[in-house]
């Protein structure tokens, strides 16, 4: 048995936005606006894993996909959390931090 091995760049930005388009479209049979496939893609970032089972959740919620489908279904990355924490913080919107 001969093993191969390949080695496979992260996509890039741009590149990541035709994969999440391909897997959503192809693979899933729906179609998604331009500024849903933009947000399912900032917030899967090259993460197949993240991308394959929000875009499952998706189809299943639609076969047409919107931005609200997506900022309805697809949790925000983690670092956005952090970043709007520290605003609140920054601020000292207190109120706010229990959102």
């Amino acid at each position: 048995m001969s093993w191969q091995v390949f080695y496979m760049e992260d996509p890039d930005a741009k590149q990541w936005i035709d994969v999440v388009k391909m897997y959503m479209c192809n693979n899933l049979g729906v179609t998604i606006d331009f500024d849903a496939l933009k947000e399912l893609s900032d917030r899967t970032s090259g993460d197949y894993a993240s991308l394959y089972s929000n875009g499952q959740k998706l189809a299943l919620y639609s076969q047409h996909i919107s931005y609200a489908d997506v900022n309805l279904m697809v949790t925000k990355p983690l670092e956005d959390n952090t970043f709007q924490l520290f605003n609140h913080l920054l601020n000292k919107n207190n109120s706010l931090l229990i959102e």
